[in-house]
């Protein structure tokens, strides 16, 4: 709270007008423990109340990631082992290669399988409506993600 929590609005509105479909939005590290420049000055770190209430507050458009509690983007490494002078400004290319075809056929891929994952979803809802409503199931399920039933068990 006070440090760039104003600012995220703007960084949201820039995120989704570039394309982004998904993005996030973590809490500093104000833990002294970390040894972290916020946790050392005393800054504190936001309620989960005021994050969620926040994280409201910049849904629509692009989706907003909210499982995450910390996130340590500014380090490379192991715990005790800190690599970060590795991997320094002057490692970066100063021209990036940006290959909008590629780009733009990696979002067909995506809206393909946003069809595919509501048509199947569509479909189920549709089968559990016909069904006899006296009868009851118990059912497990297993999943290797993408919204789909595609793992077994054992």
């Amino acid at each position: 709270p006070g440090v760039n929590d104003q600012h995220l609005f703007e960084v949201n509105k820039m995120v989704r007008e570039r394309g982004a479909f998904l993005h996030n939005v973590m809490p500093l590290i104000s833990d002294p423990a970390h040894g972290t420049h916020y946790g050392l000055i005393g800054q504190r770190g936001p309620t989960a109340m005021e994050m969620m209430a926040l994280q409201d507050r910049l849904e629509g458009g692009a989706k907003l990631m909210r499982h995450c509690r910390q996130c340590r983007a500014d380090a490379v490494g192991l715990l005790g082992e800190d690599r970060g002078q590795e991997f320094t400004l002057d490692g970066i290319p100063d021209d990036v290669a940006y290959d909008a075809g590629k780009r733009q056929a990696y979002r067909q891929v995506v809206a393909h399988e946003r069809r595919d994952h509501e048509a199947a979803r569509s479909e189920a809802i549709g089968m559990v409506k016909a069904t006899d409503s006296e009868k009851s199931l118990l059912v497990a399920v297993a999943t290797k993600g993408g919204g789909r039933v595609n793992e077994h068990f054992g």
